[in-house]
């Protein structure tokens, strides 16, 4: 019986390390093909857009990886995780104009001018000469102030009582001189920040639903989806793929499953060599 408990103790560690090599397996594995398709149904989530993003690197076509990224771009824009979007995921697309385009729209505040037009200031919108007295460009001189004018300078006869001179400010056009009679003044859009396109979040909704059919019918012919490990599954499903599964990067897959593998084949290791030296003894002995 003594000699017996090592080799059956050996027998459960070959068994627990074959265990613990099924579980590395099913945690460093994502069934994509499914996760999209739940996202179909349900939505965007946080936790599922952080496994295709990890997952995307297992997939060798650079189309179906880039369909995939973008399935995880817009779902962060429909969940007003815009900003994420720009610092993570922005960098990586091919062609960020192409994808950005339909977020854009004309800036309300200045219709896509990029300039913003308001009252002017030096004549209060009237887009008249702010110059007092004048009126059209002239400013009449009677009595005093007229003698102070010199002789023919006034638009009025030498023989007049009174007079006009011409206005310095509007220099006789009786217009603002600053916005040119208009009385309207421009200054660069701060809402578009001088673009005239604003950022709209609203087309998200159905531009991730179009990414996600898009991806699912790229995935196929790039990476199959790995079959359901669970007795429970269907039998009708397409046949499982071979056991050796591509292994994720190491950007995909957790490191601590594989210590835990090394551990368990250490064991084994000096377990064995445990047995062989009792059985070498017992020998020696008789």
């Amino acid at each position: 019986m003594t000699g017996n408990g090592p080799a059956r103790f050996l027998v459960s560690a070959v068994a627990a390390l074959g265990a613990a090599i099924g579980r590395t397996e099913e945690e460093g594995g994502v069934d994509i093909f499914q996760l999209l398709k739940e996202m179909q149904v349900a939505g965007p989530t946080v936790a599922a857009i952080g496994q295709l993003v990890r997952a995307r690197e297992t997939i060798e076509n650079a189309a179906a990886r880039q369909a995939i990224l973008k399935v995880c771009a817009t779902g962060l824009i429909r969940m007003n995780r815009v900003e994420e979007y720009r610092l993570r995921l922005r960098p990586e697309l091919d062609d960020v104009e192409a994808f950005e385009r339909p977020f854009y729209g004309l800036c309300p505040a200045c219709h896509g001018t990029g300039k913003e037009s308001i009252p002017c200031g030096k004549c209060a919108g009237t887009g008249r000469c702010p110059a007092k007295n004048c009126v059209g460009g002239r400013i009449p001189v009677s009595g005093f102030s007229r003698s102070r004018v010199p002789s023919g300078r006034t638009l009025g006869g030498a023989n007049e009582d009174g007079g006009f001179r011409k206005c310095l400010v509007c220099n006789g056009t009786g217009q603002c001189p600053d916005c040119l009679g208009s009385g309207r003044m421009e200054r660069p859009c701060a809402r578009c920040a001088v673009t005239g396109k604003v950022w709209n979040s609203a087309p998200a909704v159905s531009l991730f639903e179009r990414s996600v059919e898009d991806a699912l019918r790229l995935l196929p012919s790039s990476l199959p989806p790995p079959a359901p490990r669970e007795a429970s599954a269907s039998a009708s499903e397409s046949p499982s793929p071979p056991e050796t599964e591509p292994t994720p990067d190491a950007g995909a897959s957790p490191s601590v499953p594989d210590s835990r593998v090394w551990a368990y084949a250490g064991l084994i290791i000096l377990i064995a060599m445990g047995v062989g030296g009792l059985r070498l003894i017992r020998v020696t002995h008789r």
